[in-house]
């Protein structure tokens, strides 16, 4: 866990230097950050002005490792949150959708109260045990 040049390569660099240092390093595909974010976490983090790199990188990581979109980092986001959080184009969005539809399904945690929404839960599920 750190800071890696997979990494930083995900972060600024087309799809194309992507790949290759995952051809050289295919370990580093599931390299996490400090912040537990997988690659797909800091291709939504590219904040380039270039809508283009970020949906192919997006598009190649979700092909490559599908569960990425299942990880949660530090803040208890997945990928696709995350990008519903940053009010990613809609496009960006659909590409994690159409990889796997059950993304929709999972609960949307965009608030900083997480810890709270889920103790609420929890507490309506013992009462249910209850009937």
């Amino acid at each position: 866990i750190g800071e890696l040049p997979i990494h930083h390569a995900t972060r600024i660099s087309s799809v194309n230097v992507l790949q290759t240092l995952l051809e050289v390093y295919p370990g580093s595909l599931l390299d996490l950050t400090v912040g537990y974010e997988n690659l797909l976490h800091i291709a939504i983090g590219d904040y380039n002005d270039d809508r283009v790199p970020i949906d192919a990188k997006v598009q190649y990581l979700c092909e490559k490792c599908p569960d990425f979109l299942h990880m949660r980092n530090s803040e208890s986001l997945t990928p696709f949150q995350l990008g519903a959080k940053r009010v990613l184009d809609t496009k960006t969005l659909k590409i994690m959708y159409d990889t796997d539809e059950t993304i929709a399904s999972e609960r949307c945690i965009l608030n900083h109260n997480s810890d709270e929404d889920s103790d609420d839960d929890d507490s309506d599920d013992s009462d249910d045990d209850d009937d």
